[in-house]
């Protein structure tokens, strides 16, 4: 089993990584989950679904957030993340010709996974290895989804939609950024933030199905909303260079068109599952299922973090016909 405390990988050109692993270290098979805006590479918890499968879990902090290293101004966002993401699993899995690499990401962290899956493999040659993709409460590309704003809330369409572009020196992203630093002051504070966005408001049907899950895991009462406002804390820690660049690299070139991608990418199957009843607009869901050539949509009922609650089906379902 692996060490389950966050550890620290200095990249070739000097940045460091922060990343979190589980699981059976030794599996050929390898989990990636790519964490949301208020989120860290923790791993201290794999699902009960992935334990029954043996398989490696690793969930890096993306750059600019948490110990991870702010993204270098001077290249691409894509060709920076492709760089450091191909060095820990070189790092992780130096000599195994047999990894099958499963990238998974959740809201802003599905950005990243569209990204690595797919990037030109002369970009990110360990593309290779990736098996199958997962998006949860997944975004879409405004380079290639033209009508994206009709998806949006207009919380959302200024913080990520063309307010934020036309604006200049990401003022609006810093604006938010100064005000939620009085909402993360404090574990306390964060989770009742969280708790009013992600869980106050959600139907009865998506209550029941996450105090089910809940019981599932072995997490007590509140157990899981308070590790979400630890996480949002220690994402935010030392700067918060990852979410005052979050719009701009949503709406960054991402190096490839999703329905351009040749054969080799599209023969590994991209499962885009968006919630019935999420803000961010199940239209963006439809919109990449229609334009990745080997996607299958499987929709869960609820508000934004709902899959969350069917992780270990939508995992057992991905890994085993895959």
């Amino acid at each position: 089993m692996a060490d389950i405390s966050e550890k620290l990988l200095t990249l070739s050109d000097g940045r460091v990584l922060a990343y979190a692993e589980n699981g059976n270290i030794r599996s050929s098979t390898m989990v990636m989950f790519l964490h949301g805006l208020f989120g860290v590479g923790r791993c201290d918890r794999v699902s009960a679904g992935l334990r029954r499968l043996d398989v490696h879990v690793v969930n890096p902090t993306l750059p600019g957030f948490g110990d991870s290293s702010p993204s270098p101004t001077d290249i691409p966002y894509a060709l920076s993340l492709a760089q450091a993401v191909n060095e820990l699993i070189d790092h992780l899995h130096p000599d195994d010709s047999n990894l099958k690499i499963y990238f998974a990401g959740g809201s802003y962290g599905t950005v990243a996974a569209q990204i690595l899956y797919g990037l030109p493999f002369d970009i990110f040659p360990r593309g290779r290895d990736i098996t199958a993709c997962v998006l949860l409460a997944p975004i879409s590309p405004p380079r290639w989804h033209k009508e994206y704003t009709k998806c949006l809330t207009w919380r959302d369409y200024i913080g990520i939609g063309p307010p934020s572009q036309l604006i200049p020196f990401q003022l609006l992203p810093r604006l938010s950024s100064l005000l939620l630093r009085s909402v993360f002051r404090s574990v306390d504070k964060t989770e009742g933030f969280l708790r009013k966005t992600f869980f106050d408001n959600v139907s009865a049907v998506e209550k029941a199905k996450a105090a089910k899950w809940r019981e599932e895991q072995g997490l007590a009462p509140g157990q899981f909303e308070r590790e979400m406002a630890e996480n949002a804390m220690k994402s935010f820690s030392k700067t918060w260079s990852g979410f005052i660049e979050a719009a701009d690299v949503i709406h960054s070139d991402w190096l490839f068109k999703p329905d351009e991608l040749d054969e080799e990418h599209s023969k590994r199957p991209i499962v885009i599952v968006p919630s019935s009843q999420d803000e961010l607009g199940p239209e963006i869901a439809k919109w990449l299922a229609s334009n990745y050539k080997n996607s299958t949509l499987r929709w869960v009922h609820g508000s934004h973090i709902a899959a969350a609650y069917e992780i270990d089906d939508i995992w057992q379902s991905v890994l085993v016909n895959s």
